[in-house]
């Protein structure tokens, strides 16, 4: 979260891949081409690095994978001043990242913004800008299984109760609360303050 190579990896990568694909792939307001997939595109950098795609079709020149990751690299350090000065701490991955959980009404005032966490789109804590695994579980399976579980919020849903956002410190610090598992409807457990029937 506080590192500045994430930052810097993420926004090259970004670059670099519109400078691979952007001029073969073309988007207007009526057709949008999706690019290859960041894998496929460093496998065709690993093994075909001599790869046409490397190529901008739209320049005189002849673009070459060495002269595409430079110019990508630069125009990555070039946009990340242009956001938040000189390499500093604005740079670090949670500043610049900027999580937030919006609310279901997208209302600012009832969602939680620039919520420090690390995590990326492609890893295992798979949360982006705006999207990323809302529910988390382990499950430790064995004669008796158990279960942890968080997600960054209350459990009522409702915007004017003090637990609507409970939760989230402990979602955001990667932390699971263990989840009350009953092996029969007879069970008894302290955490259970009430009962429904349903007929």
């Amino acid at each position: 979260m506080a590192e500045i190579g994430p930052t810097i990896f993420t926004e090259w990568m970004r670059q670099y891949l519109d400078g691979v694909w952007k001029d073969d792939f073309p988007s207007n307001d009526t057709t949008t081409l999706r690019y290859p997939s960041f894998d496929r595109t460093l496998h065709m950098a690993e093994k075909e690095p001599n790869a046409h795609w490397f190529d901008d079709i739209t320049t005189p020149a002849k673009e070459t994978i060495g002269s595409v990751l430079t110019q990508s690299f630069r125009g990555a350090v070039d946009s990340l001043t242009r956001q938040h000065g000189n390499m500093g701490t604005a740079w670090q991955w949670g500043p610049h990242k900027a999580t937030r959980i919006t609310h279901l009404a997208r209302l600012d005032a009832l969602s939680a913004l620039n919520v420090q966490i690390g995590g990326g789109r492609s890893v295992v804590n798979a949360t982006s800008e705006r999207h990323g695994p809302s529910w988390r579980m382990v499950v430790a399976l064995g004669p008796t299984p158990k279960a942890y579980g968080v997600y960054p919020g209350g459990q009522s849903g409702n915007p004017g109760s003090p637990n609507y956002l409970n939760m989230l410190e402990t979602w955001r610090t990667g932390q699971l609360n263990e989840l009350l598992y009953l092996q029969s409807a007879q069970d008894k457990h302290p955490r259970i303050k009430r009962k429904m029937t349903l007929k």
